[in-house]
């Protein structure tokens, strides 16, 4: 049963206390291939689904990409428990894989954002906290400060999934052996 109307999400996991926070960025999607997008299943199957603080142990099961994550977090060291994943809105669009310009976001993505960037500011300086742009240049353009940070690394990967898990991976073993 495909859902009528699509359900980001701001974030998932550890919001308190992460030891590693990953930027990604929600573009968009197409209603044409909502099983790319866990967040439909989850509202679909007995409302798994919230806007936020859902765990990874509850998305990894709906999101072969999610799970391959997760696998490469867990053998670096890094519980599923101790992530969090900020997303950068706008909220999607039924058709559009873009960013609509700022001035047409509705209230509800301007305060997601406001939300996710605090969040992230609180972070920034802790060192025991690794921070992963998986999808990082409009989270460097929107909080001045991340392109300096010690423990910001920005994927250097191309577009696609197993690239940028397998140098997360990397990263987190080196930075977690130091």
């Amino acid at each position: 049963m495909k859902p009528d109307k699509q359900f980001p999400v701001k974030r998932i996991g550890n919001e308190k206390n992460p030891k590693l926070v990953i930027l990604l960025y929600n573009p968009g999607g197409n209603p044409n291939y909502y099983k790319m997008f866990p967040w439909y299943t989850m509202h679909l199957d007995k409302g798994r689904y919230k806007e936020s603080g859902m765990a990874f142990s509850d998305v990894r099961q709906y999101c072969e990409w999610w799970n391959d994550i997760l696998v490469a977090t867990e053998e670096a060291g890094i519980k599923n428990s101790e992530i969090l994943a900020l997303e950068y809105y706008k909220y999607p669009t039924p058709t559009s894989d873009e960013i609509p310009k700022k001035e047409k976001w509705d209230s509800n993505a301007i305060m997601a954002l406001e939300e996710n960037k605090k969040i992230l500011r609180k972070f920034m300086d802790k060192k025991d906290v690794l921070i992963f742009g998986w999808f990082w240049k409009m989270w460097v353009e929107e909080v001045p400060g991340l392109n300096s940070c010690d423990n910001f690394k920005k994927s250097e990967q191309p577009r696609g999934r197993h690239p940028k898990i397998k140098e997360l991976k990397e990263w987190l073993v080196k930075r977690r052996g130091e």
